[in-house]
């Protein structure tokens, strides 16, 4: 499967072009080798579906779907259309598991993102929902929301010590999952 088959169910606005943009993204975004994994480990296709019953946010995944806002989704440019869908893939990856429950198929994007809310926890100077520059966050699952919204530039720095900063870097590098040599990377951290 190539990457560009991982949003064929493109119906937002019938843009075929956001699925090009999200394919690129993903190659700023990952490590050629992560890609590769995600490559040959993902095998379904991620679906893209308009929903309108949840005005309070712009998008969440269920499976390998990805459910969007349509009239938060559409206010958005392109760019920040492509944060929320990287937003939401990272999620797919994070509970993405096989033979049922047992195995965790990325399992080096759970580990790194138990890692960072180590981190985090450790150097905050203010709130988890301050970091996150969030309004809603789930207090058992933030561990998992530190990639999610780093993929967003969400992040706010100024709410982790310095120190905290630098060993997320640290964190990121030794991962070997991303690619951040991008400006896609030099911009978030």
């Amino acid at each position: 499967m190539n990457l560009e088959d991982y949003l064929l169910e493109v119906e937002l606005g019938q843009d075929s072009s956001l699925s090009e943009i999200f394919n690129v993204a993903l190659t700023q975004v990952f490590s050629q080798e992560y890609l590769k994994k995600i490559n040959s480990v993902l095998k379904k296709r991620i679906g893209l579906k308009y929903i309108s019953e949840r005005e309070d946010i712009n998008a969440y995944n269920k499976g390998n779907v990805i459910y969007v806002n349509k009239n938060n989704f559409e206010k958005l440019d392109s760019k920040q259309q492509v944060r929320t869908l990287l937003h939401e893939f990272i999620h797919i990856l994070q509970n993405s598991k096989k033979f049922l429950i047992f195995f965790r198929q990325f399992k080096e994007i759970h580990n790194l993102s138990k890692e960072l809310g180590k981190i985090v926890k450790n150097s905050l100077i203010e709130p988890i929902s301050v970091f996150l520059n969030s309004r809603y966050v789930k207090a058992l699952d933030t561990d998992y929301e530190i990639i999610p919204y780093l993929m967003s530039g969400n992040i706010n720095w100024k709410a982790i010590s310095p120190a905290g900063r630098r060993d997320i870097k640290i964190a990121l590098k030794n991962s070997g999952i991303f690619n951040l040599h991008h400006q896609f990377w030099v911009k978030r951290t």
